[in-house]
């Protein structure tokens, strides 16, 4: 129930605000449809805790390193986003 209103209110985020003018994720998946796909197969905590990590992780402080000889964005929480899961706007062609 919670997860269908959650999903409904992502739903309308997608039609009022047009990709092109949304902000860049760093991940390949966007972090509204990570967030969605969460609630749909997970359900509410799932979904939520979905949502917590990625506004945690999803922020401008990232930095970009070196992770076994291959580009990676280390964010500020410490996680490590490899390249096959960085969005296609930020490393484009690498």
């Amino acid at each position: 129930m919670f997860s269908g209103f959650c999903n409904s209110l992502i739903r309308v985020y997608w039609l009022l605000v047009p990709e092109d003018r949304r902000i860049v994720c760093l991940y390949r998946e966007s972090c509204s449809r990570y967030v969605y796909r969460s609630f749909d197969e997970g359900g509410f905590l799932k979904g939520i805790s979905a949502l917590l990590h990625r506004y945690r992780n999803c922020d401008p402080g990232y930095r970009i390193i070196n992770h076994h000889g291959e580009a990676a964005i280390q964010t500020n929480c410490g996680e490590i986003i490899t390249r096959d899961r960085i969005s296609t706007s930020i490393f484009v062609g690498t």
